[in-house]
């Protein structure tokens, strides 16, 4: 989305778009009442799979208390953390997280299909993507786990049941590629980490859902 703001009295407040933003949990900028002008919000998918497209965004969309929101809203979930600064890409980047997959609600907006898999959530830099799995107490490495590490896909296999067999949101070094396990908790974590054949490349999700 972009904005033409202004703090001055020559546009009008945008109730609409300060709602959004506070929602999602951003911070007013110091000594601003709101935003102030028109604003424009869009919504596309892209998963690298096909072709990038735009999505529909419906009045209800635009709304503080859409299900996209909430997500913004989370830990993890995009949005500014009550900041009154803009967030940084890279900041963007290592919070971005697949939330709520039983949703069916990718972290670009677009609809996905619900999985019946465990919840994962993931982060990515520069050159690594990490996706974390909670499985039980019980799983060990090597008796349990079986990860396929391909070019452009990833299958994890927990104590016999998929977790994930699908395309990745890009391509990867597969001999760089690895896992761990862990305790977390009252289980294990899974933690996988995919190194990108291409730094500086951003994905638009870990994994592909449909």
């Amino acid at each position: 989305s972009s904005s033409r703001s202004s703090s001055n009295s020559e546009t009008l407040l945008n109730e609409r778009a300060t709602q959004l933003l506070l929602a999602a949990g951003h911070a007013l900028p110091k000594d601003s009442d709101g935003i102030h002008g028109d604003v424009f919000v869009g919504r596309a998918h892209d998963d690298e799979a096909v072709d990038w497209e735009r999505l529909d965004f419906t009045a209800e969309d635009v709304a503080p208390t859409a299900d996209w929101i909430k997500i913004a809203a989370q830990p993890g979930g995009g949005g500014g953390g009550g900041r009154s600064t803009a967030t940084s890409l890279s900041g963007l980047l290592q919070q971005q997280a697949t939330v709520a997959q039983q949703h069916g609600t990718s972290a670009g907006g677009g609809t996905t299909a619900p999985q019946s898999t465990l919840k994962y959530t993931w982060t990515q830099t520069d050159d690594e993507v990490e996706i974390k799995f909670q499985v039980g107490a019980h799983v060990q490495a090597k008796k349990h786990v079986q990860i396929k590490f391909q070019p452009a896909r990833l299958k994890v296999v927990v104590d016999g049941e998929v977790l994930a067999d699908s395309a990745t949101g890009g391509r990867i070094v597969v001999d760089e590629s690895t896992f761990t396990l862990q305790d977390a908790g009252d289980g294990r974590e899974l933690c996988i980490t995919l190194t990108k054949q291409s730094e500086q490349t951003v994905w638009p999700q870990a994994i592909s859902t449909g």
